[in-house]
């Protein structure tokens, strides 16, 4: 099993993104200077920063602060913590014998000694006017409200609408009291914002003399995990860094995903229309976008994992899990190792080539892991979209799956497990609908050996051994299952459009080929999974859990708001989104509403174009007894788009075919006919 905590050993050969950082902020010239260090949910963000700050620890000319805004929040204000926390690694770094501002001028300890006062009297007021306002509301008076935690502070800390509230309660103040009371709060709010900026400018000041003071080339500070703060908490964080922290020899590194920093702050700074320069129209103005870009000076950005380099993370992690406790200090110079003698777009560290890697001829454990990653690699990259998170939990899933089919005494493929697990975990909807025909087919399902040489014809395919594993179909049967030449195959509807996925196809071309194995013993543990579904949306991100409840509720705007943040979702996750609306939308008694599981699913696709062939997918395989005459005409829409096209006339015809619902059909060839008659559109 592999943990899914961050690590300064690089296993993802990321060492460039990290050299590139660190010249960003080693760049004197740069100063003071904010970069981004920007991936998806599970990239390996959390892991380049730690990284990046193993090589500042090792300079005794910087000093490198970490922060981490997603523990502060709730229990503490943005702005305050990330001051205390730089403050506090600087007082650190003048204690002891190892600190490298043990040296430091008693006049640079003053200052900061200040500066930790002004943060801890900052914090104690909030508390303090907290405290007030709160025993003057439930006291129900506003004297006690004005000299609870002491007058000007209260007003100010009340706002309008407190203030209002507390008149509306006290029916001996009328007249020209209440004109006198939002005088004197209006007078407080004025009295505040001066405090307020001259506190700011001051904090400012003497932070930045500090600085200058520090034998110090640079004072770096890391922020992580903000992109799983809430939208003030990482406005704040800016407002922290911009006001009063950015100064001379500082340099700020944020790991965020961008997509939901663009969101947080467009909750702040929604964006709008303009008339466009040329008059010809409006446009939209992206504010949150302009605001990103111009705090951010110099993105960094992660890309998703290539196939090579996918294939050398899993072979990286086999070799870590092989690699004995005592000797695990050596790891890191392993990693260096085939770092260095791997090209940008190759792989050195194969199954061939491990001895000479390893120094030792590698172990008959190591040499099965390191085959099963040749086999996993190509379509991992592709379904796991390139994402170590998402690799590493797949992983941990296949181990877990082996370990109890043994407990139960069951011998499974592990080749075979893993590429019905790729399928389960990566394309529920796929897994579930074959799952299912399996069972119902006595264990083979007849219709995957003719996908199988569907997306193979020119290739020999590899079958899967028999190892007493599980019972195989007698070769004969596994022959009727391949259509002649002159019968077209009637495949089951979840088939549908399966052959223009890339995913899909290639899922069928990776071998082993299974088209002849009996699953049943494959099924039953990951039964679990697709019959009872439980646990999908573990496989989301906070975002993600957030989209399919909006999605998934009975109101049309939380709908409309689901849809709208799809965007930034990483396909994996929509895949588990639709999975389970599908799910839902089976169990449905009225998918003619407009906020019905199936509307849900149709406001995917259209949110998502390249998700929409999985979207129909889903829908061909709802009963068509219980499919609203309507919903034609929403797969008609969506077949308008070029990608879309074939998959959607296949939804159509199946649905013009069948005899179970006599509306449905009218509607389906109603729109069969005016799809065929359309033009495509192409959807960027």
């Amino acid at each position: 099993m592999w943990s899914d905590n961050e690590t300064a050993v690089d296993l993802l050969n990321v060492q460039h993104i990290v050299k590139a950082v660190l010249s960003v902020v080693r760049d004197t010239r740069l100063s003071p200077i904010t970069a981004g260090v920007y991936g998806d949910w599970g990239s390996g963000k959390s892991s380049v920063l730690k990284m990046v700050k193993a090589e500042l620890d090792a300079d005794p000319k910087t000093v490198c602060v970490y922060f981490n805004g997603w523990r502060f929040e709730g229990y503490e204000d943005a702005k305050v913590a990330l001051a205390a926390t730089i403050l506090e690694t600087l007082q650190k770094e003048m204690q002891g014998e190892r600190g490298k501002l043990r040296e430091i001028v008693d006049g640079a300890k003053s200052r900061l000694e200040r500066l930790l006062d002004r943060v801890d009297l900052l914090r104690a007021t909030k508390v303090l006017v907290g405290a007030g306002v709160n025993a003057a509301l439930s006291a129900g008076g506003v004297a006690l409200a004005m000299h609870g935690a002491g007058g000007d502070i209260t007003a100010s800390a009340l706002g309008l609408a407190g203030w209002m509230s507390l008149i509306q309660q006290t029916k001996k103040i009328e007249g020209k009291d209440v004109a006198d009371l939002i005088k004197k709060k209006e007078e407080a709010e004025k009295q505040q914002h001066r405090e307020t900026r001259q506190a700011v400018r001051e904090f400012r000041d003497d932070f930045e003399k500090l600085v200058r003071e520090l034998p110090l080339k640079r004072l770096v500070v890391v922020v992580d995990d903000l992109d799983r703060c809430l939208p003030g908490i990482v406005i704040d964080t800016f407002e922290a860094i911009r006001l009063f922290l950015s100064v001379e020899n500082t340099a700020f590194v944020i790991a965020a995903d961008e997509s939901l920093m663009r969101y947080a702050v467009a909750q702040r700074y929604p964006e709008y229309e303009e008339v466009a320069p040329d008059g010809s129209g409006r446009r939209k103005i992206d504010v949150g976008g302009r605001y990103l870009e111009k705090f951010v000076q110099v993105p960094v950005r992660i890309p998703p994992l290539s196939p090579g380099d996918m294939h050398g993370y899993l072979n990286l992690l086999f070799a870590e899990r092989n690699t004995e406790e005592k000797d695990l200090a050596g790891f890191p110079a392993l990693c260096t190792k085939v770092r260095e003698a791997t090209a940008y777009d190759q792989i050195a560290f194969r199954a061939d080539e491990a001895e000479a890697i390893l120094g030792a001829p590698p172990s008959e454990e190591l040499k099965a892991d390191l085959a099963l990653a040749e086999q996993l690699a190509p379509v991992l990259a592709a379904s796991a979209e390139g994402n170590p998170r998402q690799t590493k939990r797949f992983l941990n899933a296949l181990l877990l799956r082996m370990d109890m089919a043994e407990a139960r005494n069951v011998k499974l493929d592990r080749p075979i497990a893993a590429k019905l697990l790729l399928l389960e975990y990566f394309q529920p909807t796929f897994f579930s609908s074959l799952a299912q025909s399996a069972v119902v087919q006595g264990g083979v399902a007849a219709e995957l050996a003719i996908l199988e040489a569907q997306v193979r014809p020119a290739q020999a395919a590899v079958p899967a051994e028999d190892d007493g594993a599980s019972d195989k179909v007698p070769r004969e049967a596994a022959k009727r299952a391949m259509p002649r030449a002159s019968e077209p195959p009637m495949l089951p509807a979840y088939t549908v459009g399966l052959i223009d996925s890339p995913k899909a196809r290639a899922w069928l071309a990776a071998d082993p080929q299974i088209g002849s194995t009996d699953l049943r013993a494959y099924i039953y543990f990951a039964a679990e999974r697709f019959l009872v579904q439980t646990g999908g949306d573990q496989r989301l991100s906070a975002v993600g859990q957030d989209v399919l409840r909006d999605l998934s509720s009975e109101s049309e705007s939380f709908h409309v708001r689901g849809a709208g943040r799809l965007a930034t979702l990483q396909g994996t996750e929509v895949n588990v989104i639709i999975a389970t609306l599908a799910q839902s939308a089976r169990r449905s008694t009225d998918l003619g509403d407009k906020t019905s599981p199936l509307y849900a699913l149709f406001r995917v696709a259209d949110a998502r174009t390249e998700a929409a062939g999985d979207v129909l997918r889903a829908v061909v395989n709802i009963p068509a007894e219980i499919l609203p005459s309507s919903a034609p005409v929403r797969v008609g829409d969506i077949g308008r788009a070029v990608s879309a096209r074939p998959t959607a006339i296949q939804v159509l015809e199946r649905w013009e075919h069948q005899t179970v619902n006599a509306r449905l059909k009218r509607s389906a060839a109603s729109r069969l006919a005016d799809l065929r008659e359309s033009k495509p559109e192409i959807v960027a």
